[in-house]
């Protein structure tokens, strides 16, 4: 899928090169301000500036009857902003995140406790990042689910050259 945008207004260039550098994809409007998509973040440029990279978005969608897009970030926080006019940032929220997941496994660590493994990239960097969801049930912080999980980690990257 290609995106492009045109004409990101003036009073919002530098501002978003300052936080999300590099080429804008597409844009949308906010109340107070926009929204802007590049190769590697997405930007929220209003009253706070914020950016978020793609591969740190766990989940996200759109809201069409709201006009609104979402996101979960890997920190657990939650975000979402009303868009005025979308641009194409509904489908690049899920194209971008989609593209950052190089490898997502499913891995049964005991039974009926899965956790999920991902290799995602960034893609501004190209740098692979590793995580590991538990899931219903599981407590990354116990010592032993810790370890298998990270033993499950090693055996997964090991099948890929990245």
């Amino acid at each position: 899928m290609r995106f492009t945008a045109p004409g990101l207004p003036k009073e919002f260039r530098d501002r978003q090169q300052a936080i999300a550098p590099g080429r804008v994809l597409t844009w949308g409007r906010t109340a107070d301000g926009v929204a802007v998509g590049t190769i590697g973040v997405l930007a929220v440029l209003g009253d706070e500036d914020e950016a978020i990279a793609w591969h740190e978005i766990v989940r996200g969608g759109w809201d069409a009857d709201a006009n609104r897009l979402r996101w979960r970030s890997r920190s657990g926080g939650e975000r979402s902003i009303v868009l005025t006019e979308t641009g194409r940032l509904p489908e690049l929220l899920q194209e971008r995140v989609q593209a950052s997941i190089v490898v997502q496994r499913s891995v049964e660590i005991a039974p009926r406790r899965t956790v999920i493994i991902a290799g995602r990239r960034d893609l501004a960097s190209g740098v692979v990042d590793w995580t590991v969801d538990g899931g219903p049930g599981v407590n990354l912080a116990d010592p032993q689910t810790a370890a298998l999980a990270s033993e499950q980690v090693a055996l997964l990257r090991s099948e890929y050259v990245l």
